[in-house]
């Protein structure tokens, strides 16, 4: 009677005897070699599972007639009950944006029932470790129906059947004993996890297909940005003199309406945006006034408006470091260029009349070093902060003997700004800026010695060149 009842089991469930045994296809794609490797060392250590041999899969393959890009679901299913497999799976690899990997893992059950199939992502620098837990919270669903748990609480031990009690613990087969484990146990495991939830908290490995995406094409990894907006901008030029009659009388506008557009460009991002090399780019901002006219009183109570032209330039090299790897990652910009600033007035309607303009223009030239940093408050929010330093190697004509010569000039220009997302390739910008230029001028010009008719002492010993403004520009970012 047993003889017949053990007959009868076999034939009503031919894949019983492969319960714990998977086959795993060749892989196709790029990383999908590796990746078998390690979905095989999983199924073995973490869900009890025998693994068919790669050379068993080939020659069962090779005797029902399937060809290794297989993907039909009811050939796959003759051959996991003709190496008596429980389970086939199936790996498609590719390398998607920025050196990441896709997988899509199929998974065929001999005994008919649905097929089940799932996609992970990893990151460029994912580590071996991180991959074999994501497979092992996949396969916790996929293969026993277990529900994703957010915590990392020790309740896995209440369950015999759960895999990772079985690698937690060698010699500890029972829930009850892991009930009666030393308080300490009970406090060191809980410490461990948390410490490694939070090493692997901002590792890209840990991204959805979504996320990852939305950190490779994110604001702080943007391969190209272009701001254009209008601007404003007041100066101020005042001079540091003796007391005396004639001081040099500086200059004052309120702020006049321009025009801005800034460029940054990583070149290298675009093929790859986690490389060392993506942070390497160029940088150009340039803003100029639309209208501006410095007024002369003449003597007779007339104001005569001379045209005037003021602009800023800045182009630069900089490197991009972003600290972390999601999309409100903070990121630090080191940037080295070249800079001018100028404020010219056109003095031709002067050359009818007798009078002088006593001012003069400024054409600066400078190397300009700096740090740029973003720094997200929210998904779509950024504070900004940008600083110089102005190594100016030519002042222009006011630096001539006639005005008030030889000077050592240094200065810092600055910003502070609000970045605010509209979508992924979108942003708006409010920025905040201000400059200041100083001057020490050495006495030999003829305005800096000769104002109070005694050419023998320096009356303007210094200058300050000061700039305040601001923008309001919409960002396109690729």
């Amino acid at each position: 009677m047993a003889l017949v009842v053990f007959v009868m089991m076999c034939f009503a469930s031919p894949s019983w005897a492969g319960d714990k045994t998977a086959a795993v296809l060749r892989p196709s794609g790029e990383g999908g070699a590796d990746l078998q490797d390690q979905i095989i060392s999983v199924l073995e250590k973490d869900f009890g599972y025998k693994v068919v041999s790669s050379r068993q899969v080939a020659a069962a393959m090779d005797d029902l007639g399937l060809d290794d890009d297989e993907d039909s679901e009811r050939p796959l299913q003759k051959l996991g009950n003709e190496l008596s497999a429980a389970v086939v799976l199936r790996i498609d690899a590719s390398r998607i944006d920025g050196g990441a990997h896709k997988a899509d893992i199929k998974l065929i059950f001999a005994d008919k029932r649905k097929t089940r199939s799932f996609t992970i992502f990893f990151g460029a620098r994912a580590s071996g470790t991180s991959i074999d837990r994501k497979l092992r919270e996949t396969f916790d669903v996929v293969l026993l129906g277990k529900k994703v748990k957010n915590s990392d609480d020790g309740d896995d031990d209440d369950d015999d059947d759960k895999p990772r009690k079985h690698k937690n613990s060698d010699d500890d087969d029972n829930a009850d004993d892991d009930d009666s484990a030393s308080d300490d146990d009970g406090d060191e495991r809980p410490k461990k996890k948390k410490k490694k939830k939070k090493k692997h908290q901002d590792e890209d490995e840990e991204l959805s297909e979504e996320q990852l995406r939305d950190m490779l094409h994110s604001a702080n990894r943007a391969a190209l940005r272009v701001e254009i907006g209008p601007s404003m901008i007041a100066r101020n030029l005042s001079f540091n003199s003796n007391p005396i009659d004639n001081k040099p009388p500086g200059y004052s506008n309120s702020p006049v309406p321009g025009a801005r557009i800034a460029v940054e460009f990583y070149p290298l991002a675009l093929k790859n945006r986690l490389g060392a090399a993506a942070g390497l780019g160029l940088g150009l901002d340039y803003d100029r006034t639309l209208s501006l006219s410095v007024r002369l009183p003449t003597a007779d109570g007339m104001v005569i408006a001379l045209p005037t032209s003021q602009s800023r330039l800045f182009a630069d090299l900089r490197y991009r470091f972003v600290f972390g790897n999601r999309a409100t990652s903070p990121s630090l910009t080191l940037i080295a260029g070249y800079g001018t600033r100028d404020f010219t007035v056109d003095r031709i309607p002067l050359s009818s009349t007798n009078m002088i303009l006593d001012m003069p223009d400024v054409s600066y030239q400078m190397f300009a070093p700096g740090l740029v940093g973003r720094f997200p408050v929210a998904p779509t929010v950024a504070l900004g902060v940008q600083a110089r330093g102005l190594l100016v190697f030519d002042a222009g004509s006011i630096q001539t003997a006639q005005e008030y010569g030889q000077a050592t000039v240094t200065g810092v220009d600055s910003s502070l700004n609000v970045d605010v997302l509209l979508g992924k390739r979108f942003a708006l910008k409010a920025a905040l800026d201000f400059a200041i230029i100083g001057y020490s001028f050495t006495g030999n010009g003829a305005k800096a010695v000769g104002r109070d008719g005694d050419s023998t002492t320096k009356d303007v010993g210094g200058a300050s060149d000061r700039y305040i403004g601001g923008s309001l520009t919409m960002a396109l970012l690729f």
